[in-house]
C-alpha cells in the first residue's frame, strides 16, 4: 500500500517508477555506503599529527600573592595519534579547560613589588597529557614558556549595586528599599586594581512590570572578567518589594515649639499620604508632629502661617496638608 501511494506522488513517466531502476539504485546506494565506511576505516587507522588549541586555567597561586599578569589563555597541543584516537578530540573540541599549576614556578627578577616567574612547558607535559587522556600521544605544548607576573595580594569589601529597570502598575509602587543579599563583597587582587574600586556592579536586572514583590539572582557584571582580580561571590540575590498603596488623610494637631501661646483656625490640619496596604492600621495622628515657629508667628505681619511637618512615619509618603495655611491670634 505504502510503495503503490509513493509511486502515485512520483511524476508520470519517472525512472522511479520502474521496479527495476529502483532494484539497481538501492543496490547502488548500499555499495556506496560500503566504500564509504571501508574508506573511513583505513583513514583512521592511519597516524597523524595535528594541532589542537586549548584554553588554560591556573591554580596553586602562591600565598600571598596574586597573578597581576597572567600567562597565556589558551596553549598549542602537537598530538600525533591514530586517526580514530583523535577523532573524539576533532569532533568535541576542547570541552573543558585544562589546569595548570603554579605550584613550581620558577622566579625571575624582582622589580619594586611585582615578581616575574615563569614555567616551563615540558614540565607540564606530564600533568597537562594526563588531564587529556593523550599520554605519549602529545609531542610537544607552544609556547615552550609560559611567562607570569605576580602582585602581592590586597582585600577589600566593597558595597554592591545594581541597575534595575522596572515599573509598577497602578495603584503599586516600592515598598522600602531595594535589597541585595550579599550586600558586600570582598574582592582581591593587585593592589592598583582593588584601591580603585568603590563598588561593584551586577548585571542589570530587567523585572518589567510588577504587581507584587520581585526576587531574582544576578550575577558580577562581565567587564570584570578581564581584571585580575577574585571575588567573595559571583552572585547576588536582589529583591524588589513592592506592595499596593493608598490615600489616606490623618487629621494632625499643630502645635508650637515654644511656650508662646498662640490659637489657630483650624486648629488642626489634614494630612494627605500615601501608605502600604499592609501598615494601613499604623496610622495614627502621634506619628506626625506639625509645627508652626513661635518667633515667626511673632514677627508676621500677615495673618496666616503655613504650618511645618517636623516628622512623619517612614512608612508614608505624604502629598500635602490641607489647609496648606492657618490663621492665627497671639494670646496675651
Amino acid at each position: 500500500m505504502l510503495k503503490a501511494g509513493f509511486r502515485n506522488l512520483l511524476p508520470t513517466g519517472s525512472k522511479l517508477r520502474d521496479k527495476k531502476y529502483r532494484d539497481q539504485l538501492s543496490i547502488f546506494l548500499i555499495c556506496l555506503l560500503i566504500a564509504s565506511f571501508v574508506w573511513l576505516v583505513i583513514k583512521l587507522s592511519k597516524e597523524y599529527t595535528i594541532t589542537i588549541l586549548w584554553p588554560v586555567e591556573y591554580a596553586n597561586v602562591p600565598r600571598g600573592q596574586v597573578l597581576a599578569l597572567k600567562g597565556d589563555s589558551t596553549l598549542r597541543f602537537q598530538v600525533r595519534a591514530k586517526g580514530v584516537d583523535l577523532l573524539p578530540s576533532f569532533l568535541s573540541g576542547p570541552s573543558k579547560k585544562v589546569t595548570v599549576d603554579l605550584s613550581g614556578l620558577r622566579y625571575l627578577k624582582i622589580h619594586g613589588r611585582l615578581r616575574n616567574a615563569y614555567l616551563v612547558a615540558v614540565d607540564l607535559k606530564l600533568s597537562l597529557a594526563g588531564q587529556l587522556g593523550l599520554n605519549e600521544a602529545l609531542i610537544s605544548i607552544e609556547p615552550d614558556t609560559i611567562f607570569f607576573q605576580l602582585a602581592p595580594l590586597h582585600s577589600k569589601k566593597v558595597p554592591v549595586r545594581v541597575e534595575l529597570d522596572y515599573q509598577t502598575q497602578p495603584s503599586f509602587g516600592l515598598y522600602g528599599s531595594v535589597v541585595i543579599s550579599p550586600d558586600t563583597i570582598r574582592v582581591d587582587g593587585p593592589a592598583a586594581y582593588v584601591d580603585t574600586l568603590r563598588f561593584v556592579k551586577l548585571k542589570k536586572v530587567v523585572a518589567g512590570t510588577l504587581s507584587q514583590s520581585y526576587t531574582t539572582h544576578t550575577s558580577i557584571a562581565s567587564r570584570y572578567k578581564a581584571m585580575p582580580l577574585t571575588f567573595s561571590h559571583q552572585k547576588a540575590e536582589v529583591t524588589i518589594p513592592v506592595e499596593k498603596f493608598t490615600e489616606a488623610t490623618v487629621v494632625v494637631p499643630i502645635a508650637t515649639n515654644d511656650s508662646c501661646r498662640i490659637r489657630f483656625y483650624p486648629e488642626k490640619v489634614n494630612v494627605l499620604c500615601q501608605v502600604a496596604m499592609r501598615d494601613y492600621k499604623r496610622l495614627d495622628a502621634s506619628l506626625f508632629n506639625l509645627e508652626v515657629d513661635c518667633e515667626e508667628a511673632l514677627n508676621s505681619t500677615s495673618q496666616t502661617l503655613t504650618p511645618t511637618l517636623k516628622t512623619a512615619p517612614p512608612f508614608v509618603k505624604v502629598l500635602r496638608t490641607t489647609p496648606p495655611q492657618v490663621e492665627f491670634i497671639i494670646l496675651k
